[in-house]
């Protein structure tokens, strides 16, 4: 970067820009922390801090100041931060910006992990400060909480990006992939059951233990079937598809008093409750948020997605019908738009920090749904530009397109699982050529729904089974 207004490097700014200039030439990537002011939960939070104030020895530099010595225009291009609860981390330092990681240091002090160095941040209120000697001079940065998203970042939006997916986001995440007809939550399994010959949503207790028993059935909505179910406070919301044929509807119920209210009408997909908003496909399969009563319906994608989640606040991948139905990752509001696998993709799901999808690429193989699981560290992406670019691990056996995994076991589509420490080696059962009859449904920490038919076509029953103990009971026959 050049110096600006005949600004000389033996000048206390020009030392300061030296030092932040070579921060930036590379990016860094760490161990995730902790979020010092909530505690963590499955709606991650974010924050964004921005410079307010520079003083030298005391004195504050006006804005003729910072244009001087840095060249910009704004405080909050000399430094701005983003700090998330997954250790994620985002600086931006005199008009450049890089990925990195951060975690608190006592109760006082956070640090900023860079590549072969730290800073040090001391917490004052609401406020970071950050302070350095340079030429015998003290120079402080006070950060302020920004009221909204920074400019620096919307020009870089990658910076905002980091997943830390625990086990709850990944079962969340897998079911939601198995179509969510069920869900497990305070002791209740909810779900697809059979009033005699009528198709129902509704509940039952559930035994806690080592084999599994359910209770009576109680009803919550007749005569078709609930999918994409989600729990929120005293709701259940739930695609309602009618047995007659008729269009969908979103629904939610309240659990308290039994009452169902109709959101919106009309066919959708791939509905899901995510930072406090309803998305989903529309009946052309373009991704659309609303507020939780139905209300201010706003395309977010325009154009026809297929299996989308939103994995973060604002970030979403899908699979891309337009792109050789490969997987992509974007940022709602922005043009930022990474594709992320090579070939067709079928399933996906993400834990920890990594994605896993099913895909092939021999067109034999994708006529018998013969795919192999790949692997890439979520990481790793912040700093490319397409798929070529992306370091990705593949299994060497075949399994089927559809999978779930938890944090012991990758399970196949007929419910079969492997080890998820082998697998890039786990054998070829999780794939056959034969008649599935048996079909995955729903995980749970030890336990799984599975799905049963006759072979040809015919409906037997449904189960729910301990995969430790193999004890298992029906929930619908």
């Amino acid at each position: 970067m050049k110096p600006v207004n005949g600004m000389k490097n033996s000048s206390l700014f020009g030392t300061v820009l030296i030092i932040i200039t070579t921060l930036l030439l590379v990016a860094s990537t760490g161990a995730a922390g902790l979020y010092f002011f909530k505690e963590a939960s499955d709606r991650t939070d974010t924050d964004y801090y921005v410079a307010g104030l520079i003083t030298s020895d005391g004195k504050e530099l006006t804005k003729g100041d910072v244009k001087q010595y840095f060249g910009v225009d704004n405080l909050t291009d000399v430094m701005s931060l983003y700090l998330k609860d997954t250790g994620d981390c985002g600086l931006w330092m005199v008009g450049s910006g890089l990925s990195c990681s951060w975690k608190n240091k006592g109760k006082k002090n956070i640090v900023v992990k860079l590549p072969d160095q730290t800073i040090k941040l001391k917490k004052r209120f609401e406020k970071l400060v950050y302070k350095t000697k340079l030429e015998n001079k003290k120079v402080e940065i006070v950060l302020s909480p920004a009221k909204s998203i920074p400019a620096c970042f919307k020009k870089q939006p990658e910076l905002t990006f980091g997943v830390n997916y625990n086990k709850r986001d990944t079962r969340n995440l897998c079911n939601f992939m198995l179509d969510g007809y069920y869900l497990i939550s305070d002791n209740m399994i909810y779900g697809k059951f059979f009033d005699g010959a009528e198709s129902v949503l509704g509940f039952r207790t559930i035994k806690a233990g080592g084999d599994p028993e359910v209770g009576e059935l109680n009803i919550i909505d007749r005569d078709g079937q609930g999918k994409f179910l989600v729990k929120d406070g005293n709701y259940i919301y739930y695609l309602w598809a009618p047995s007659n044929g008729s269009a969908e509807s979103i629904r939610r119920v309240e659990l308290s008093t039994g009452n169902v209210e109709v959101l919106r009408e009309g066919d959708v997909d791939y509905v899901q409750l995510r930072f406090g908003k309803l998305y989903f496909a529309d009946a052309s399969y373009k991704f659309c948020e609303m507020n939780l009563k139905g209300k201010k319906e706003t395309v977010v994608v325009d154009k026809e997605v297929y299996m989308p989640y939103v994995i973060d606040r604002n970030w979403v991948i899908y699979q891309d019908n337009d792109d050789k139905e490969r997987l992509h990752l974007v940022k709602l509001g922005t043009d930022y738009d990474l594709t992320l696998s090579k070939e067709r993709t079928y399933a996906w799901a993400i834990q920890g920090r990594h994605l896993f999808y099913t895909s092939t690429s021999a067109k034999e193989d994708e006529q018998k749904h013969k795919c192999k699981l790949h692997r890439l560290d979520l990481d790793n992406i912040k700093n490319v530009e397409n798929a070529d670019q992306i370091d990705t691990e593949v299994a060497a056996k075949h399994m089927g397109d559809v999978f779930a995994l938890n944090e012991d076991f990758v399970f196949g589509g007929d419910g079969k699982e492997g080890k998820l420490k082998s697998w890039k080696i786990f054998s070829n059962k999780l794939y056959t050529d034969k008649v599935q009859t048996q079909y995955l449904m729903f995980i749970y920490g030890n336990y799984r729904i599975c799905g049963y038919t006759d072979g040809k076509g015919g409906f037997k029953d449904i189960r729910l089974d301990n995969i430790k103990t193999g004890a298992a009971c029906e929930i619908i026959q």
